[in-house]
């Protein structure tokens, strides 16, 4: 999560060495998000937001917030949609809980 990060802040992102082609950046954020399913159960606990760190979901918001509003590549189509969903469907019980406890609020 701590790597997903540095994708929110694109000035920092600019200057740091690169193993992929412009442009490809959410691809490349994309692509980790989508080895959470791969994990074992453990895992489970990136979905909640603790002190040090936001959860795999509120990161996911606030890569999708950061997306240009116009392109392939917007809120409205995510790149970050289907490799969540592979993780929140993975732990199906407890993600539905996750988000009946923030709809309740």
């Amino acid at each position: 999560l701590e790597h997903l990060k540095h994708w929110l802040e694109p000035e920092k992102l600019v200057l740091a060495p690169k193993s992929w082609k412009a442009g490809e950046e959410n691809l490349v954020a994309a692509a980790i998000i989508d080895i959470f399913h791969l994990l074992p159960p453990a895992a489970v606990k990136f979905l909640e937001t603790t002190k040090d760190s936001p959860g795999l979901v509120v990161l996911t918001i606030q890569l999708e917030a950061a997306l240009p509003v116009t392109g392939l590549d917007s809120e409205i189509s995510s790149p970050f949609r289907k490799p969540l969903t592979k993780f929140l469907n993975k732990y199906a019980p407890q993600s539905i809980d996750y988000f009946l406890a923030r709809m309740a609020n």
